[in-house]
């Protein structure tokens, strides 16, 4: 059986390029013993032809049920401490983990790794 894919973002609601919140986050998460790979997105330079890239993404392959639990407990640590919005998208299901109380963010959490646990 194949592992769960996880994809996870950081917004950038402040408009500021998201590369170094997307590093921190990927240092954090290696500290799982996981090695996020970094996805770049390309977009047209203003009043160039050239293209430019910004790092975007985390991609996370082949994870247990309890691979994602600490993916996703990572994030929300991170989110909460940084005070920026990640999205977690895990079978084309997103969860976004922001400026939501502990208790509701753990009740969307649970709901969240339930779902994803009785597909697995």
């Amino acid at each position: 059986m194949n592992g769960l894919l996880a994809l996870l973002e950081i917004d950038d609601e402040d408009g500021a390029d998201p590369t170094a919140a997307t590093w921190d986050l990927r240092n954090e998460l290696c500290t799982l013993d996981l090695e996020p790979r970094l996805v770049e997105d390309t977009y047209q330079q203003d009043g160039s032809k050239s293209l430019g890239s910004i790092v975007r993404w985390l991609e996370l392959r082949d994870l247990t049920m309890d691979g994602v639990k600490a993916v996703v407990a990572t994030a929300l640590q991170w989110a909460i401490r940084t005070r920026r919005t990640v999205k977690v998208k895990v079978n084309g299901d997103v969860l976004i983990l922001s400026n939501a109380t502990s208790e509701q963010q753990d009740r969307i959490i649970e709901a969240f790794i339930a779902h994803h646990g009785s597909n697995a």
